[in-house]
């Protein structure tokens, strides 16, 4: 499963959240991104979907403008 570190690497704008409530946002979206997706593509899903989240709460430097606007 994909960790705090790992989704602070991959969108940097969510860096200076606290890895507490990073991990809260993917446990979160591991309940949507489930086994039924491919696994390669599931750690990925995992945190874009989190990011997106936590974009939408304003979460991170520079809100949604930075790393994740939207899913599709």
């Amino acid at each position: 499963m994909a960790t705090p570190t790992e989704l602070k690497a991959r969108f940097p704008a969510f860096a200076d959240v606290a890895d507490p409530t990073v991990q809260y946002w993917l446990d979160d979206a591991a309940r949507t991104v489930g086994t039924h997706w491919p696994a390669d593509e599931r750690d990925p899903g995992i945190m874009t979907l989190a990011a997106h989240r936590m974009a939408l709460l304003g979460l991170g430097k520079g809100g949604a403008g930075f790393g994740v606007t939207s899913i599709k």
